[in-house]
């Protein structure tokens, strides 16, 4: 019975996971750290992930998967060449501006400021050192 209620939640989650299509409003960063969490939480394999990520692609980034596929011999190939195509270098620097100025709301829970902040500092600086992250989080 559980095997058969974690199956159904895993095909309903593939199902709700929004296509990337480019558009402005998309962050490539984000969407592919979030396929990249259904994947795993599916069990996929790499070879797996790859077989199926054109079906989570439309517009024109599924026609450049299309075109460049022969280059794709792995995960992740792809994923460093997606995020080099379609990350906008725009969207690191909102994040950093965000992040400077970044303060906890009065009706908002710790944990909520404290993942956001996070959040913020990864996309900023994937290696960024704990101090600084403390640094973010207390000025």
């Amino acid at each position: 019975m559980a095997e058969k209620t974690v199956a159904t939640l895993l095909s309903k989650t593939l199902e709700q996971t929004p296509k990337f299509s480019g558009k402005p409003d998309q962050n490539a960063d984000e969407w592919m750290k979030d396929l990249t969490a259904t994947f795993r939480m599916a069990d996929m394999t790499e070879a797996q992930a790859l077989k199926v990520i054109s079906t989570f692609l439309e517009g024109h980034p599924k026609q450049w998967f299309i075109e460049n596929s022969t280059i794709f011999e792995s995960w992740s190939v792809f994923k460093t060449q997606f995020i080099h195509t379609y990350s906008s270098p725009s969207s690191k620097q909102l994040a950093s501006n965000r992040l400077r100025t970044r303060q906890q709301r009065h009706d908002e829970a710790a944990i909520e400021y404290y993942t956001d902040v996070m959040k913020l500092c990864k996309l900023v600086d994937p290696t960024m050192t704990d101090a600084s992250k403390l640094d973010h989080l207390y000025h």
